[in-house]
C-alpha cells in the first residue's frame, strides 16, 4: 500500500509540474512573434535601419529586408534610418504601428541622391515663376514641404 501510495504521489507531483509550466508558456501558450521587414529601393550605397531603437540592419541594396528580432504580437514597430547613406536621403514610409497576428512586410523605404533635382519637374527640375508681368514685384516663396515621397516642394 506504501509503494501504491508514492506511485500516485509521484504522478500527482508530475501532472502539477505539467499543468504549471503550460500556463507558464513552456507548453506554447506564450504570445506569437513575428518580424518586420519591407522594401528599400533608390539605394547606391549602405545605411543602417533601426527597429524600436535598437535592432540595428545594414542595407547595401535595393530589395526585401527583414529585422531579425521579431517583435511580439499586439505590440508596436518603429523603423527609422539610423544612419543614411553617404550622398543620399532615405525616408521610411509605413514604418509604425501595431503587429495584428502576421509578419508586417509593408515598410517602404525610399532614397534619393540629396542635393539632385527631379528632372520629372518641368523636364528640368526648375520652376521659374515671374510675377513681374502681373504689375508687381512681389516674387516671394512663403513656405516650404514635402510630398508623400520625400520630395522638398
Amino acid at each position: 500500500m506504501k509503494k501504491r501510495g508514492k506511485l500516485l504521489l509521484i504522478a500527482l507531483l508530475f501532472l502539477f509540474i505539467a499543468v504549471v509550466t503550460t500556463g507558464c508558456g513552456g507548453g506554447g501558450g506564450g504570445i506569437p512573434t513575428y518580424t518586420a521587414g519591407g522594401t528599400v529601393s533608390g539605394l547606391t550605397g549602405t545605411m543602417i535601419l533601426q527597429n524600436n531603437g535598437g535592432d540595428d540592419l545594414a542595407i547595401t541594396s535595393n530589395g526585401a529586408f527583414t529585422f531579425s528580432t521579431a517583435v511580439a504580437d499586439g505590440s508596436g514597430y518603429s523603423v527609422t534610418v539610423k544612419t543614411q547613406p553617404a550622398g543620399q536621403t532615405c525616408f521610411v514610409t509605413n514604418g509604425s504601428g501595431t503587429v495584428s497576428g502576421a509578419d508586417v512586410t509593408d515598410v517602404a523605404v525610399g532614397c534619393y541622391n540629396s542635393g539632385s533635382l527631379d528632372p520629372t519637374l518641368n523636364n528640368s527640375g526648375i520652376v521659374v515663376h515671374d510675377n513681374a508681368a502681373g504689375g508687381n514685384d512681389w516674387d516671394e516663396g512663403y513656405s516650404i514641404t514635402t510630398d508623400s515621397n520625400g520630395k522638398i516642394l
